[in-house]
Parts: structure tokens; sequence; C-alpha cells
């Protein structure tokens, strides 16, 4: 009946025209707790057990794939490592007609900051790929924005992705600091999608060799408002992740490799490997030499490209 009532008050606002509703500043020293906006939360203190609960009344409960417990940013954690550890929460009802929503959670990377964290298909999706890039389903298509600030490794860090139809902007904000407030290409109304019937904390939810959380993942809350946050000490510190220079060619010669690349949804772009001698690397064609570079053919349009730019 709770849910319920939080689907009723949404719609009732939605047809009154009434403007998005923003949260009070939340205090990140704390567990999240389940407000009236909140859709879900987990704690993630249950993984042990193979199920997490949702905090919220009346809340599907997830299964994990392959448990694997460890301590968390307050009390225990999901730990996955690409492979397993993620936690699937099935058989979710569509949400139709929110006209806000923040996706939130506490992360702690075990490398560099590349895969998917939490996605529910054809609404949302918390992407890393150096930084944050927030996805959500409006007007029938995934739109992405990119962040700027790198997602360190080794520490808990807090991110959260936001959805505002009335003012048409996404926000990315990490460790409470807003990164990224802009309007992604493409939208019209800005309708937000209702969601696929699975919620995958971890991963994403479609066949892909797109990675996955390698990682630490807590306290995961979905809110039917805009939230906005206490930063944390020192979040200011975070750098940025680097701009390429236009028209900059790269002179080493030594063997580098590319980044993944993939797309959300979608599959990986062939990729071929062509003989460069540093003679003929500012040639867009190439001649044949012993030394090799790495190109790629990327299918995604540029705003879907989500690695950082080399």
């Amino acid at each position: 009946m709770a849910a319920l009532a939080r689907w009723v008050v949404a719609a009732l606002a939605l047809a009154a025209g009434a403007p998005t509703a923003r949260a009070a500043g939340v205090d990140l020293s704390r567990p999240f707790e389940a407000d009236r906006e909140t859709i879900c939360l987990f704690h993630l203190d249950d993984v042990a057990s193979g199920e997490v609960k949702d905090a919220v009344a009346g809340g599907k409960p997830g299964k994990v794939r392959t448990p694997m417990a460890a301590e968390g940013k307050f009390g225990g954690a999901l730990s996955c490592d690409g492979q397993k550890g993620w936690a699937d929460v099935t058989d979710l009802a569509e949400t139709k007609g929110l006209r806000a929503l923040t996706v939130e959670c506490w992360v702690k990377l075990r490398g560099p900051a590349v895969g998917d964290v939490v996605c529910r298909g054809s609404q949302y999706m918390i992407r890393l790929s150096t930084s944050v890039t927030a996805s959500f389903w409006l007007d029938g298509a995934w739109r992405y924005v990119k962040g700027n600030r790198a997602v360190p490794e080794g520490r808990w860090t807090h991110l959260a992705i936001t959805w505002d139809q009335g003012a048409k902007k996404v926000g990315i904000y990490v460790d409470g600091r807003l990164d990224v407030e802009q309007a992604p290409e493409g939208i019209t109304d800005g309708a937000l999608g209702g969601g696929l019937s699975t919620l995958r904390l971890g991963g994403h939810t479609w066949e892909s060799p797109a990675p996955n959380l390698n990682g630490l993942l807590d306290e995961v809350r979905v809110s039917s408002v805009v939230r906005q946050y206490q930063p944390l000490p020192g979040s200011e510190t975070i750098a940025a992740t680097p701009t390429p220079t236009a028209g900059r060619r790269t002179t080493s010669r030594r063997r580098t490799r590319s980044p993944p690349r993939w797309s959300a949804p979608g599959a990986w772009a062939p990729t071929r490997r062509t003989r460069r001698s540093p003679t003929c690397r500012r040639s867009p064609r190439g001649c044949s030499s012993t030394k090799w570079s790495k190109a790629a053919r990327w299918t995604g349009g540029a705003a879907a490209r989500p690695w950082a730019s080399a």
C-alpha cells in the first residue's frame, strides 16, 4: 500500500503540472533513510544470506549471484568482481509518470573506474568510465550526460545521478558535490521511461561484453525526487578528467592499449590492428612497420561514447 501511495502522489503531481520537487540536503555521514520519496533502498547488510532486502515497506528483495559479503561504508556491502556478486531485483512493476528521479549509492573500486554500477533497463543506469556517465531513458531512448570528475579507486565514494523533467536537466554528484548539470541531447518532453522488470545492483541487465562493477557497493537508493547533498569534506580536491587538446598528436613509440569500448545496450565494435611506423602515424591510412597501434570503430555516436577520451 505504501508503494502504491507513492505512485499515486507522483501521478497526481504530473497531472496537475506541479513543479519538480527537490529534497533537502542529504547528510552523507550516515546511512540513508527511507522517506516518503524513496522508491527502494538497499542497505546491503544481508548479502551473506543470498538475498538483499528493500528497506521500503512492501519492496521486493533481490537475489545475489554467488554472494560475496564484505565490509561496507555502513555495515555490510555487496562485493562484485565483474563476473558475479551482483544482485537482481525482479518482477518490478512499471513506474510511469515520474517527473524526477535520483539514483545514488556508495562504491569502493578495486581498480580503474570502468563498469556499470546500478541499472534498470528503460529507465536509468550509473556507468563508470573514469568519470560518471548518467544514463536515463527519456522520450523512448537512452540519453547520456558524462561527468568531469574522475572517480577514485581504493576508497568509498558517493555517486548520484538525477533527472529533473521540469528543468529538463540531468545532474551528476560525486561525494555530494555537483559535478555536471545539463540537458541531454535529443529530448523533447523529457518523459522518463517506466522501466523494465529487473533492477540490477552491480551491473547492467542485458547480454553484452560491457564491464560490470569491480568493487564494493553499498547503500543503493532510488527516489522520486531530485535530491541535493551536503558535500563531503575534501570532495573539491577530486581531479577532473583531462580534456585532450584539439589536433594534438601522440608521438610516443611505446605500445599502448585503448580502453574498453561499448554501448548501452549494445555490443563491442569490431577492433582491428594496423601497422604504423613513426613516420606514417601522421597519415590516416598508415603504412607497414614493426610498431603496432590499435584502432577501433565506434558505432555509438559522440553522445553515447561511454569511455574517457584518450
